[in-house]
């Protein structure tokens, strides 16, 4: 009984150690030449495996592109808004410290943001991916404002991945760019809400 338990752990690991290297080579082809363009033969040929070898583990996009979103979160985890927020106490410090962690993370995940943005609309499990994480963007401005703060104009945009896209186009580094987006956003939300 002991050596055929020893020998399904021994299976169950190298499955386990299959499907991550056959999503580790998706990764890195959605990387370089996005979702759509990325072929199963592309998989497969970059994890040095059959092509029914990637089939068996993952018959389908949609069923390969979470398990490539739960790689990319696994490695960079979103902040938890307590995190964040530690220590902020006024309304500007709470924005300054969303727009930070927001633009920090866009700068230190460009390319699969930027994938996910622009190819949403052709791939139904990339679009909930991209609608989850504008819920976490909406919802750590919202944090930022506190309760009963309604969503200045603009707000959240102004804390989108594009407008962070602009302002490093436009030759500003992350940091300025994060503190010109949230005097705006603390400028705006003054307008429409008591300091708090």
């Amino acid at each position: 009984m002991t050596p055929r338990q020893y020998s399904m752990g021994k299976r169950e690991d190298a499955v386990s150690e299959m499907r991550r290297r056959i999503v580790e080579a998706t990764l890195a082809a959605h990387n370089e030449k996005g979702v759509v363009a990325t072929t199963m033969q592309d998989i497969a040929d970059r994890a040095d495996v059959a092509l029914g070898t990637v089939y068996r583990h993952f018959p389908t996009v949609e069923e390969l592109v979470p398990a490539c979103g739960a790689l990319i979160f696994e490695r960079n985890p979103l902040s938890d808004p307590a995190a964040v927020f530690q220590g902020a106490t006024t309304l500007a410090d709470r924005l300054s410290a969303a727009i930070r962690t927001l633009y920090a993370y866009y700068d230190a995940n460009e390319r699969w943001i930027s994938v996910g943005y622009c190819e949403r609309s052709q791939v139904r499990p990339l679009d909930e991916a991209m609608s989850g994480f504008d819920g976490y963007v909406a919802g750590l401005i919202q944090h930022a404002l506190g309760q009963g703060v309604p969503y200045p104009a603009g707000a959240v945009a102004m804390a989108h991945f594009f407008t962070w896209k602009a302002c490093r186009a436009a030759g500003m580094d992350t940091g300025r760019a994060s503190e010109l987006i949230a005097s705006l956003v603390d400028a705006a939300a003054r307008t429409d809400a008591p300091e708090n």
